[in-house]
């Protein structure tokens, strides 16, 4: 295998999450690989093209008409659209609350972005892909999407992992496979990325508990997605499809 079979070769890359930190380094990834980025994100003060690389859109996923409004102007701007990665993931207000006290008013929000906009993407995207007759579809789950929370890492603190962020990020890997049946036919590969927690300032306590739990012993550091997204978007993955890529220091394998 070259190193030729990891360039992006000039392809668009769209990015859902664009504001936030996964969703910058994807970006710096694609960009560094030879490719295209345009990431949406509702936190931008306005869609802005950064250079002739980058386009920057404020978009509410969660809304189909604008999601097909910023389809179409990619596709006139940049030209078709070969890659998407949903990794928009929404924390609401109430998000850390107990399986007791959740209410349904945050229970909806997060479902809404994690999965209701991530369906709208592919759709709109994969559906483009699909009439091309290549693409790759990148989702982002997490291992709590695959694993059962372990709730003693923490006690005592102000965060946890909640009932909505597990539903979801499991659904996405539903979907992942869905997906991947659905429209492998018509050259477009769907795969899920399953991080393991990133070190990124929390506290120091919490941070020696995961470390403790983990088989590699530590937390990821904040480049060590960059790989597997690559790899998933590229050719050097050109026979894979509907797989979840595990990056997560062992976690899911105890």
């Amino acid at each position: 295998m070259s190193m030729e079979e990891f360039s992006l070769g000039d392809r668009v890359v769209v990015i859902t999450g664009g504001a936030g930190r996964l969703g910058r380094r994807f970006a710096q990834t694609v960009l560094r690989h030879g490719g295209r980025v345009c990431l949406l994100d509702p936190g931008f003060a306005a869609s802005e093209r950064i250079s002739d690389r980058e386009l920057r859109m404020a978009v509410d996923i969660t809304n189909s008409e604008q999601v097909k409004s910023a389809s179409e102007e990619i596709r006139r701007s940049m030209g078709p659209v070969y890659g998407l990665i949903n990794n928009a993931c929404l924390q609401p207000e109430g998000f850390f609350r107990s399986m007791e006290e959740y209410s349904l008013e945050t229970w909806r929000k997060v479902m809404a972005v994690n999965v209701d906009g991530l369906f709208i993407c592919s759709q709109v995207f994969g559906r483009e892909m699909a009439d091309n007759g290549e693409g790759s579809i990148i989702h982002i789950s997490s291992i709590y999407g695959v694993s059962g929370p372990d709730f003693s890492l923490y006690k005592d603190l102000s965060f946890n992992t909640p009932p909505s962020y597990a539903a979801s990020k499991a659904a996405v890997l539903g979907l992942t496979r869905y997906m991947a049946t659905y429209w492998g036919h018509r050259g477009v590969r769907v795969n899920a990325i399953t991080p393991g927690g990133v070190q990124d300032g929390q506290p120091e306590i919490f941070v020696n508990r995961y470390s403790k739990r983990t088989p590699l012993g530590r937390m990821a550091k904040t480049n060590e997605m960059d790989g597997a997204a690559i790899f998933l978007l590229s050719d050097a993955s050109s026979y894979v499809t509907g797989h979840n890529l595990a990056v997560d220091g062992g976690w899911s394998v105890w």
